[in-house]
């Protein structure tokens, strides 16, 4: 005879059937965080090239980031999204890096670039080498270049030595 304590550890009680199990890990397995839109990856792919089989080379980060750059005069965060799913890195590295470096633009949503950037270096030699004060040679690069309706984006103080030597207003410079 089995005692009624034994039948009760052999007795199997189901919590969900085998369906409602594969519907609860499809939906836990969904993928998180931003994800690239086909428009921005196919943008990329135009700047940087398609994957080569063993995909991109970490070390042309930066290099990848500059043709962005380039091509829409700031870096949109949706490029940066597409960039790190192209080249199979994570969004914080990629972000990390375009963040860094102060020659980069990060720009959220559908906001547009700056139809002009001023660089201000106030580094030591910029101010005991002759030149002009930052603000005003900021100021005078910001009359002579910019546009009506232009966004101005003001960087200062630029990184001593980040190419503020021939900037031609002694100590900033256009981007514009």
């Amino acid at each position: 005879m089995t005692q009624p304590s034994q039948a009760l550890k052999n007795k199997v009680i189901p919590i969900a059937t085998a369906d409602e199990m594969r519907e609860r890990i499809r939906r836990k397995s969904q993928l998180k965080g931003r994800q690239a839109d086909e428009v921005s990856i196919a943008e990329v792919r135009a700047l940087i090239g398609l994957r080569p089989a063993n995909g991109h080379r970490r070390d042309l980060l930066i290099e990848h980031l500059h043709q962005l750059n380039d091509a829409y005069r700031c870096l949109h965060d949706r490029h940066l999204v597409a960039l790190a799913k192209e080249m199979n890195i994570p969004m914080a590295e990629v972000y990390e890096v375009a963040t860094f470096y102060h020659h980069f633009e990060v720009i959220k949503g559908d906001d547009k670039a700056p139809g002009l950037t001023v660089r201000v270096c106030d580094g030591l030699a910029c101010r005991t080498g002759g030149r002009a004060r930052p603000a005003g040679a900021a100021a005078g690069l910001a009359g002579q270049h910019g546009r009506a309706g232009d966004r101005c984006s003001l960087h200062w103080p630029l990184r001593a030595g980040a190419g503020c030597g021939g900037a031609p207003a002694g100590g900033a410079f256009c981007d514009g």
